[in-house]
């Protein structure tokens, strides 16, 4: 059996980091095993445990919730990740944690008694974006104990890139699995120059293609698989809604996979952004948690969808679904300000339109009631038991959309339900009169607005909140697509 001195072990939600390290390990010679479906074929579990006992270093990948199938002393056999683990403490394997995403080795007290050792690792202290400085650091700082063997690095590598999830195959065994559109190519360093074939299947659609490349030494070659564009993407534009008065702006649908959304077309106008004066008490001024709250001009008409995305639509873009509380027709749960970016643009290469979130005025603006408001202290009334699904009536889960009263612009569930995320980055407000604002130009959180099922006071228009690009809640963040017209 072959022997490999460094073994990556990893969950499957930091495949793209594990395969990152096996390229730029294998490149520079470093005999490396790297399993692509991440330890959990059984005729392969004895295997796998010889090549950690024979390599010298086992590279552990860990962020936000890797460890949690290991906290119990009775947790499964079948969980090869902390199996992995364990079994290269016990054979005193050089362990080198990877910290993902800010994340901080937990307490010893996390840990059952045979994974205590390693608490105790040290993780290195730098946290580089780029793998040739991090991996410079490890070999200066002595954390690697292997050695590469130039004389067998692999000198040609390709990159794959596809604009649609799908799956490589190669000889008849996967090379990798692609997600769509995605910034990080999938690395596969091959030994040698020459031509290869690959067989490709869309995730989506089951097409297929056959690919047939040549690399030559020391060459990094892309390879772009392009899907072609769903027929079923249709914008019907200009349709008004019976369900909403005439007053109310038009409502256009959108059929996305399958899948149709409604986006509501919200009139330009200007609005006191932070603050409400609910007609019920008009001599009263409401102010939430907000410093500065001024005037806000917006001066152009754009589209926001009448509900926040719901998992049918996420799944039929996306082809997985990350949500707490599943169910098709709720909200999609659980996503980060970057899992949203990723989302639109794909939606945006599937159906050519300008998707995106919105900016913290446009979904004030919108929750408001636009031109149209009542000046309510939710979005559509000052009773949040008629608008909203929150902490005293969800039952501590996600609802379907749509069950609750409309705004006045006919939007559902901007109070409560699932918290929205905004394009802005956080900051507080600048004093005067705003036209069209953005936000800051740079920060380190987003925001996002509207409450969750989890919330009472912060299910107010004027409520906000903020969090980093990677934080995804647990079951309380979701998005609404607003559309540039």
């Amino acid at each position: 059996m072959e022997h490999y001195d460094i073994f990556i072990s990893y969950k499957r939600k930091s495949l793209p980091t594990a395969n990152n390290l096996y390229y730029r390990l294998t490149t520079r010679g470093y005999s490396t095993f790297f399993d692509l479906e991440e330890m959990g074929r059984d005729n392969f579990n004895v295997q796998l445990l010889n090549y950690i006992e024979n390599a010298k270093d086992v590279f552990v990948i860990l962020e936000e919730g890797s460890l949690d199938g290991c906290k119990q002393e009775n947790w499964e056999e079948k969980d090869w990740f902390c199996h992995e683990i364990t079994f290269a403490l016990e054979k005193k394997k050089n362990i080198i944690p990877i910290l993902l995403n800010g994340y901080q080795m937990p307490s010893q007290d996390f840990f059952p008694d045979r994974l205590k050792e390693l608490s105790l690792k040290n993780a290195p202290e730098f946290n580089f974006s780029f793998f040739e400085a991090y991996l410079d650091k490890l070999i200066e700082k002595d954390y690697l104990l292997s050695k590469p063997n130039l004389l067998e690095k692999a000198t040609s590598v390709f990159k794959f890139y596809s604009n649609e999830n799908c799956q490589v195959f190669k000889e008849g065994k996967l090379v990798c699995s692609l997600e769509g559109m995605s910034d990080e190519p999938y690395y596969l360093p091959v030994p040698r120059k020459g031509d290869y074939r690959f067989k490709t299947v869309n995730l989506m659609t089951d097409d297929k293609q056959i690919l047939k490349e040549h690399i030559d030494a020391d060459e990094e070659k892309d390879i772009e698989i392009e899907w072609g564009q769903y027929e079923s993407c249709k914008f019907d534009k200009g349709d008004s809604d019976p369900l909403y008065d005439i007053q109310s702006p038009i409502v256009n649908k959108i059929n996305i996979l399958g899948v149709e959304i409604r986006m509501v077309k919200i009139i330009k106008g200007s609005f006191y952004m932070g603050t409400v004066v609910p007609k019920s008490d008009s001599t009263q001024i409401i102010t939430t948690d907000i410093t500065n709250s001024h005037t806000v001009v917006i001066s152009h008409d754009y589209y926001l969808c009448e509900t926040v995305v719901t998992q049918e639509l996420w799944y039929a873009v996306m082809h997985q679904n990350p949500s707490r509380f599943i169910d098709d027709s709720t909200p999609v749960d659980s996503v980060s300000w970057n899992d949203c970016q990723i989302f639109i643009s794909r939606l945006k290469q599937l159906t050519g339109m300008e998707f995106r979130l919105p900016t913290e005025a446009e979904w004030e603006f919108a929750a408001r009631g636009g031109n149209l408001s009542q000046n309510y202290l939710y979005s559509g009334s000052n009773y949040l038991e008629n608008v909203g699904w929150y902490l005293d009536n969800s039952y501590n889960q996600t609802h379907q959309v749509k069950q609750k009263k409309p705004n006045e612009l006919g939007l559902y569930d901007m109070s409560g339900n699932v918290w929205e995320w905004c394009q802005d980055f956080y900051d507080e407000y600048e004093n005067g009169v705003q036209r069209d604002p953005t936000g800051p130009l740079q920060g380190s959180y987003h925001v996002y607005r509207g409450g969750c099922w989890c919330e009472v006071e912060d299910c107010r228009v004027t409520a906000r909140r903020a969090g980093e690009p990677d934080f995804a809640s647990y079951g309380g963040l979701g998005l609404r697509l607003a559309l540039t017209i």
